[in-house]
């Protein structure tokens, strides 16, 4: 039942840490609710297909289709959560004229759909497993219904709690925190891309797993909010810097795009 119950509160708590500060962020912005139902039914549906054509998925490439398929939908991710972003900052700096409406929404509802695209299919894989499993799967269910509990709750908490800020501190809360969500998603497909042997496999920077192992408690979690990994290869702290970087150049400029308006409208004026 622990297990099940950490595997299944990981998984939702990956995917409702992005829901949910993309959810805050879409109503402070004025989104329109339809869209991110769309997203959501669009998420539950390729998770569908996914669980479907799992074997298929993973045969595929020569048996690493699925690291393959792992590393694409956290890169797509990451640039979704990257370009919404830049959209929320538009909007803070009054430069929507930089990026249009559209763009933030498609942005949006990709962000949401492909994170509950991923972690839904591996919820239903790793249930699906015990299905056919000898097996009890009493606590097996006991111990999901409490992770995706624990996991609803804690994205239910982080979106009332970006919502009881006013306007302007809750969108640049969520520029904050999607940083590192974004570089982390970064970080997570490079590992798959060794798993694949696409990328050269590295020696460690570190090993943190003596503080905190990747398999307990706190390392889950960590791992589900921050992509937290005791053994971090030099390519993927170099590419977690990096995207950080480029977010924080691409919030900078637009910030003085925006001023630079503002000169000119003066000296017209």
């Amino acid at each position: 039942m622990t297990s099940a119950l950490i595997i299944i509160l990981r998984e939702v708590l990956e995917a409702m840490l992005i829901i949910s500060l993309l959810l805050a962020a879409s109503g402070n912005l004025g989104i329109q609710k339809r869209w991110i139902c769309a997203a959501i039914f669009a998420g539950l549906f390729g998770a569908g297909i996914y669980a479907y054509f799992f074997d298929v998925i993973t045969d595929a490439f020569e048996g690493v289709g699925q690291e393959i398929t792992n590393a694409t939908t956290l890169f797509v991710i990451s640039g979704c959560l990257a370009v919404f972003n830049l959209y929320i900052v538009t909007q803070l700096y009054g430069s929507a004229r930089i990026l249009p409406y559209w763009t933030g929404l498609i942005a949006l509802i990709g962000g949401i759909a492909l994170a509950i695209t991923r972690e839904g299919a591996e919820i239903s894989i790793y249930l699906s497993g015990y299905l056919l499993s000898p097996e009890p799967l009493q606590p097996v269910i006991i111990g999901s219904a409490l992770g995706a509990g624990i996991g609803l709750s804690a994205g239910a908490l982080i979106y009332y709690g970006l919502n009881s800020l006013k306007q302007r501190a809750s969108l640049f809360t969520s520029c904050l925190v999607l940083l590192p969500v974004a570089a982390g998603m970064v970080s997570q497909g490079v590992n798959y891309l060794m798993q694949a042997d696409i990328v050269p496999a590295q020696f460690p920077l570190w090993d943190s797993s003596s503080l905190v192992p990747e398999e307990s408690v706190v390392g889950e979690l960590l791992y589900a909010l921050f992509s937290y990994e005791a053994t971090p290869t030099p390519l993927q702290m170099i590419l977690y810097l990096v995207t950080v970087a480029l977010m924080v150049l691409g919030m900078f400029l637009v910030a003085r795009m925006n001023n630079a308006d503002k000169d000119d409208n003066i000296s017209y004026a």
